[in-house]
């Protein structure tokens, strides 16, 4: 939303009264609905957001990254996207390989 705008982009409500245990699996079914994380905006394939922001998974893909692990490789592991990978890494000050850097 930064990126194009925030009225570039529109809400749709896509199903109400959703139990709060379930959030995480509809999130999942309605991204592999509309393939929206290969064909869209979504950089993680569902219910997975908070567990990039969970301290130890952050740590361990730093050590993964720095063991020689692609960020590719990483991010298949994760089942998450190139670029939550690349986010993480610059958000803790790591320089990427793919920039030429170690």
């Amino acid at each position: 939303m930064k990126k194009y705008g925030k009225d570039n982009f529109y809400c749709d409500v896509l199903e109400k009264n959703v139990n709060v245990n379930n959030l995480d699996d509809r999130e999942i079914f309605f991204i592999n609905k509309y393939n929206s994380f290969e064909n869209g905006y979504n950089s993680t394939k569902g219910g997975d957001g908070r567990t990039i922001n969970n301290e130890y998974d952050e740590k361990e893909i730093v050590r993964l990254y720095r063991s020689g692990e692609s960020e590719q490789a990483i991010a298949s592991m994760y089942g998450i996207s190139n670029a939550t990978i690349s986010r993480v890494l610059k958000k803790l000050g790591i320089k990427t390989r793919e920039n030429g850097k170690k």
